[in-house]
């Protein structure tokens, strides 16, 4: 080999090495994000599309309901969280962030997961 080859060889070498170690380090902080349920504020999540309705009748009602089923949806992750795969953990994650809006929920958290549960089957 000439010391072209070996440079170039070289090069291609670090340049691999380094871009596994850059996914090995992202795959690691997603796997770290979804170690615990996410922090959503519900309270916000339900009030703000319901508010910008101009509707009033109804809307306390609403808004309580919207909080009762992210409340549940939120237990029901917190006791099973640890049997989900992480894979569906940070895929779910990263959709219901995806959204292209600053709310977040926890009931869509929830049907992602088991939807990709059922699809696993």
């Amino acid at each position: 080999m000439n010391r072209a080859t070996i440079a170039l060889s070289m090069s291609l070498l670090l340049g691999l090495t380094f871009a596994i170690e850059a996914h090995a380090q992202s795959e690691r902080r997603a796997g770290n994000s979804a170690d615990s349920v996410p922090k959503y504020d519900i309270a916000e999540d339900c009030k703000a599309p319901n508010a910008s309705t101009g509707l009033t009748a109804g809307l306390d009602q609403t808004i309580s309901s919207c909080m009762d089923d992210e409340r549940r949806a939120l237990s029901e992750l917190q006791r099973d969280w640890a049997k989900y795969k992480l894979s569906d953990r940070i895929e779910c994650i990263n959709e219901t962030a995806d959204t292209g809006a600053d709310l977040r929920s926890y009931v869509e958290l929830l049907t992602c997961i088991q939807m990709a549960q059922d699809a696993a089957e």
